[in-house]
């Protein structure tokens, strides 16, 4: 009785060992196949993931570098040889660099003569290149996509006694330029402030104050 309890006892620590064994043995291969199989996949799929971030950010930085649009450049008149590099114009990418020997704008391979004229703003304005020139007063020059000369306003910086325009203070934004008409008659002149706003095709010229019996300059 004794033999045969041992018996029974020596048989389930057999098979307790035996269980023991194939637990360890699936563990191992779930573990492998854990590693092998689904992590590798993992790993794919991020590295996926990052690459097409990468892609897109690079697209975006591209597109920063080669359009430009709007206020290509304002401030003092360009004294020297100057390459504003490549803007979008009228719907396609255009080099644009101005020649000072030749006082000539070019746009690609056209130009605009801009002969006894400085110039200190350059501006794309809905479907118009506008040019800020001084010379023979200051005026703002409207071009249509063929370089053609459309409209031209201003005749004065808006000068009065003791008082200093800044050419680069007119150019509002995009959509909007500040110029002044001085009119005169035999007796006094008026400053007329107007504001250029031309958005797409439309091109409107609002009046905005009227400076009677001053003195200003007007010239064309």
């Amino acid at each position: 009785m004794e033999n045969n309890n041992q018996v029974k006892n020596n048989g389930k620590g057999k098979n307790i060992v035996i269980v023991f064994l194939i637990l360890i043995v699936l563990g191992l291969t779930g573990f492998i196949v854990y590693d092998k199989y689904v992590k590798e996949e993992v790993n794919t799929n991020e590295t996926k993931n990052t690459t097409v971030t990468e892609k897109e950010e690079s697209n975006e930085v591209k597109e920063v570098e080669t359009t430009k649009t709007g206020v290509i450049y304002s401030g003092e008149i360009i004294k020297e040889d100057k390459d504003f590099g490549t803007i979008n114009l009228f719907g396609k990418e255009e080099t644009v660099k101005y020649v000072l020997n030749e006082q000539k704008l070019y746009i690609s391979n056209k130009s605009i003569d801009l002969t006894n004229s400085g110039l200190n703003n350059i501006v794309v304005m809905g479907n118009y290149l506008v040019l800020g020139l001084d010379g023979s007063g200051y005026r703002f020059e409207i071009y249509n996509s063929s370089l053609e000369k459309v409209d031209q306003v201003g005749n004065s910086l808006g000068l009065l006694i003791g008082t200093k325009t800044n050419t680069d203070k007119l150019v509002i934004d995009d959509n909007n330029i500040i110029y002044y008409e001085c009119k005169t008659n035999n007796s006094s002149s008026n400053l007329e402030t107007y504001n250029l706003k031309i958005k797409d095709n439309n091109i409107e010229k609002v009046l905005i104050s009227v400076n009677q019996n001053v003195d200003c300059t007007a010239q064309r």
